[in-house]
């Protein structure tokens, strides 16, 4: 009879053991995958609202102006700033970085709807927090498509499955979460003007949501 020494047998259990490993990385991957995408939806949800529903509650010329400031600093974010900053804080730091700068866009409209009747207030409050939202929608989508472009990469080297499938699947669950947030976060904000709530208590209610 043959007995195989215990250095030996280390291959073989080290063979036995990879798929449980490259399971869990795979399954922790996944699961960061999945919170990222609800806070970013969540976030992206409380923040799209404000400009969408800014004509009818501040007034025309202020929503004009103030989206018209939040359109060319995200154009001017994209080009100078985005890239740049999301190497140096990385992914996620630049997520983080734009989902901060994007709740102060949601406080500015709070402040603005609180002191509509200033109107000077109304637009400098709008105005400043558009400019914010816009720096951080250059950042925070140049960050999101790098985290996105490297959990695929990680987890298809971790399951062996082909990088264009797993990038196919991220982006199906991903599209799912962001317009179920995107049109709950529209129809919580209308519920809550049915249930008379002022507009700067909600804009204060989606700021903090948006924080989580």
């Amino acid at each position: 009879m043959v007995f195989s020494s215990p250095a030996e047998k280390l291959p073989l259990l080290a063979a036995m053991e990879l798929p449980s490993d490259s399971e869990a990385i795979v399954k922790r991957l996944s699961d960061n995958f999945l919170w990222v995408s609800v806070s970013f939806a969540l976030n992206h949800g409380c923040v799209t609202t404000p400009l969408v529903v800014a004509s009818t509650l501040l007034g025309k010329d202020v929503a004009a102006f103030g989206n018209g400031v939040l359109y060319s600093f995200t154009l001017l974010s994209s080009l100078f700033l985005g890239a740049p900053l999301a190497s140096v804080l990385g992914p996620k730091g630049g997520l983080v970085f734009g989902m901060l700068f994007y709740c102060i866009y949601v406080a500015g409209f709070s402040l603005a709807a609180l002191f509509k009747d200033v109107e000077w207030l109304m637009w400098t409050f709008f105005i400043v927090g558009s400019a914010f939202g816009g720096t951080a929608a250059g950042v925070l989508w140049t960050a999101q498509g790098g985290y996105f472009a490297s959990t695929s990469t990680q987890i298809a080297e971790a399951s062996g499955e082909q990088r264009e499938a797993v990038t196919a699947r991220l982006s199906g669950n991903f599209a799912f979460i962001y317009l179920m947030f995107e049109v709950g976060s529209k129809l919580v904000f209308s519920l809550l003007q049915l249930l008379k709530v002022p507009t700067w208590e909600i804009g204060v209610l989606y700021m903090l949501l948006g924080l989580l």
